[in-house]
């Protein structure tokens, strides 16, 4: 049983009410539906950057199909929701504390979160993990997820958030290493209006590595890993998205000062020594 976090009761102002007019707007088929979310400068930000993208000719009907999709999505996909404690299964009650890990594609991620977890006690959370555990549960949410597989679709990041922060609230934990998100800037854009005030972000963690030495190393793990996706047309698509959404968000964090540049390049035990020296100058200390 969960309790919404949006279920306040209030319904977002449609564009007229937000302009602080009755009349005098185009109607559309999309007219009846489209409202502004409360979180307007965030959204305009996203909207204008749409508009340069595609420069569409007809700019009212490109606007009116950009925010009836938006409006589609805050109604479909589930909200974040709180868990509620049960005997079985008791939650944190204080905000939790996360970092986000990013890195492209054989930057070594993977094995330094496992010695952050060692040393550090933190809980690593798999937004890709999280997403094929609920796809196997037999849930809802699972069958939802699925079927959006199936059918090739993007599963939405506000139900990779929720997976997140259900996640983080039953560990009764209080630090996160969150692994592999957010891999673009809607993931960030959403994580930062479903979470923003509910959890206590701390940095990016950032392992910065050269295509060529991620390649090699991916092939070499192709070897003997058996995944599909560890051979070379499959990793230079990886590589594009990865430099093309994902380092975009690094950067914005970056140009904050919320941003930890590791070089990943060398020895898994130098590339250690950095992280440590990183999280000692935080004031964030070793549990074990």
């Amino acid at each position: 049983m969960s309790t919404s976090l949006l279920a306040v009761g209030q319904t977002p102002p449609t564009n007229a009410q937000y302009l602080g007019i009755d009349a005098g707007l185009p109607q559309t088929k999309y007219s009846s539906s489209l409202s502004i979310p409360p979180e307007f400068p965030e959204v305009l930000k996203n909207f204008t950057r749409e508009v340069l993208r595609h420069q569409p000719k007809e700019i009212y009907q490109f606007a009116a199909e950009y925010f009836a999709e938006l409006i589609r999505k805050q109604q479909t996909v589930a909200e974040v929701e709180v868990p509620v404690a049960t005997e079985e299964e008791p939650i944190s009650t204080e905000k939790p504390q996360v970092i986000f890990v990013l890195g492209g594609p054989g930057s070594g991620k993977g094995t330094q979160c496992a010695n952050i977890v060692e040393h550090y006690g933190f809980v690593h959370l798999s937004a890709g993990d999280l997403l094929r555990a609920e796809k196997d549960s037999g849930s809802p949410d699972g069958a939802m997820i699925s079927q959006m597989i199936k059918d090739g679709q993007i599963v939405p990041s506000s139900v990779t958030i929720n997976l997140l922060y259900k996640a983080m609230m039953k560990s009764g934990k209080q630090h996160f290493l969150i692994d592999g998100f957010p891999r673009n800037a809607e993931n960030n854009d959403n994580w930062i209006n479903l979470l923003g005030e509910k959890v206590d972000f701390q940095f990016v963690l950032f392992f910065d590595c050269p295509e060529a030495v991620m390649e090699q190393r991916l092939l070499k793990r192709g070897e003997t890993s058996g995944r599909s996706d560890d051979n070379i047309e499959s990793i230079k698509k990886r590589f594009r998205t990865y430099i093309e959404s994902t380092i975009p968000v690094v950067e914005s964090y970056a140009d904050r000062g919320l941003a930890v540049q590791i070089d990943a390049t060398r020895p898994i035990d130098e590339v250690w020594e950095d992280v440590a020296e990183a999280f000692a100058e935080r004031g964030i200390r070793p549990v074990v």
